[in-house]
């Protein structure tokens, strides 16, 4: 990996414990890879070879029906890792990944990982702690599309995936195709709740995020989650 293209490991979830020491020898069986937006990245099927960190940009995992309809599962940006289950249990790509932007990867190839769970136990833990978080995500999915209106839906998104920075919620701008995908909605009414919440002054919407304060965020989750 080029002097240019390092970045520090520790930054992704998978790797916060392994000692800096550890890590440096890690940095050396990682690669680096660019994507252009629309490049598909791997196909559901595809054999697993290969573990995604994301340095830069956002990727949307999806699955396509045979009549060629999409859902959207996942949208993933800096510090996200994915292509681990299929390394972990051999049986293909569960769904297929297709970058939204110029994005940049750091990855490691199948045999380089399955070195590391068994030299790091910490990585293993990680790895179990993540794909919980991920089942604990998609119960709340179907919850959330079962029992609650497209509003909740819309603002559970902004929770998961925003990140407080002062008394700010920021959450990168996705696209609303996609947005409504994962949340089971059509684009319009994405389009139509966005413009009102900016109409409310709850929301401003910046070229690469969307921004909401604190008290905006009270507003919004004190019905829901009172």
């Amino acid at each position: 990996m080029a002097y240019e293209d390092l970045i520090n490991l520790t930054s992704f979830d998978l790797f916060s414990s392994v000692k800096q020491e550890d890590i440096q020898k890690i940095e050396m069986i990682t690669f680096f890879q660019k994507f252009q937006p629309g490049d598909i990245i791997f196909m559901e099927g595809d054999p697993g070879q290969t573990l995604y960190m994301i340095k830069s940009g956002s990727i949307k995992i999806a699955r396509i029906s045979p009549q060629g309809r999409e859902k959207t599962l996942a949208l993933l940006g800096k510090g996200d890792c994915m292509g681990e289950l299929a390394l972990l249990d051999n049986k293909g790509r569960s769904a297929t990944a297709q970058t939204l932007t110029r994005t940049e990867t750091l990855c490691i190839d199948s045999q380089d990982f399955q070195k590391l769970l068994d030299e790091y136990p910490s990585i293993s833990r990680t790895v179990i702690k993540i794909l919980t978080e991920r089942l604990r995500r998609a119960n709340k999915e179907i919850e959330n599309l079962i029992f609650h209106d497209v509003l909740y839906r819309l603002i559970s998104f902004f929770l998961e995936k925003g990140e407080i920075k002062g008394n700010t919620l920021v959450v990168t701008r996705f696209p609303q195709r996609e947005i409504a995908s994962l949340i089971g909605t059509s684009r319009e009414t994405v389009s139509r709740l966005l413009n009102e919440l900016v109409g409310d002054e709850l929301l401003v919407i910046e070229k690469n995020c969307f921004l909401l304060d604190k008290e905006a965020l009270r507003k919004l989750t004190s019905d829901f989650y009172t």
